[in-house]
């Protein structure tokens, strides 16, 4: 097998180059989002950061108990957490939310089938950054979310076998905000999922569509410019 297959197959199942995808385009979706992180189920009743991005890239690694902790109240429910102030809500840990900079933060669960795997967080350092359509937003990308991260873990595991590699493996009301409407959600929703499953397409979406609504409205228009000699001020074309 060519090195440059072998590379390509390594970075197609790595789960954790497809979660690094999922946080990056998280911080895109969510403008007022400082960070994203996705957390893992242990086996021993904690949650472990397995991928983290922005002001919580410094967090991987963390282990967060599931009793006592938002994350955990949202792994066990398998409802969309909401925190608008760390500070006073009874749910969080404030010793490690001022540890890790969090003020606010959504939590959605992931789940595969009947396993739930982890937590997808969005997080700021300032207080009720978030709003429901944020909410809204994440909770419905939960299913793609957890099935791309699922089946990266199992292609993981094949993948092992084939090149002899080491194994890594609620729904709130809709509100407009800052002006974005119904057909904006959805264009942010394709380009999350797009850039996940293959990172940059959503761009050379945008210039199609921003060349298609060109001709669309009104046809090129064509602007002639005088080539000008500057010695005689002569037009020469």
């Amino acid at each position: 097998m060519s090195m440059g297959l072998h590379e390509a197959i390594t970075t197609a199942s790595d789960p954790v180059t497809v979660m690094e995808r999922v946080l990056a385009q998280a911080l895109v979706l969510v403008p007022s989002a400082e960070g994203a992180a996705i957390e893992l189920s242990t086996s021993d009743d904690a949650l472990a950061y397995a991928a983290a991005n922005g002001n919580l890239a410094d967090a991987l690694g963390t282990v967060v108990p599931v009793a006592g902790s938002l994350s955990g109240l949202a792994l066990a429910t398998g409802v969309t957490q909401h925190c608008r102030d760390t500070a006073t809500d009874c749910r969080t840990d404030p010793t490690l939310c001022l540890e890790l900079g969090i003020s606010s933060m959504i939590l959605v669960p992931l789940r595969r089938g009947e396993d739930r795997i982890g937590v997808l967080k969005v997080a700021s350092s300032k207080r009720a950054a978030f709003g429901s359509l944020d909410e809204t937003i994440l909770a419905d990308l939960a299913p793609f979310v957890s099935t791309v991260i699922g089946a990266a873990v199992e292609l993981a595991e094949v993948t092992h076998d084939l090149l002899g590699l080491s194994g890594a493996a609620g729904h709130a009301t809709v509100e407009t905000r800052h002006g974005r409407d119904p057909s904006e959600i959805v264009r942010a929703r394709s380009a999350f999922v797009a850039n996940v499953v293959r990172p940059g397409v959503a761009l050379h979406s945008r210039v199609r569509d921003r060349i298609e609504q060109v001709l669309a409205d009104r046809g090129p228009q064509m602007v002639l410019q005088p080539i000008v000699l500057l010695a005689d001020h002569e037009v020469v074309e």
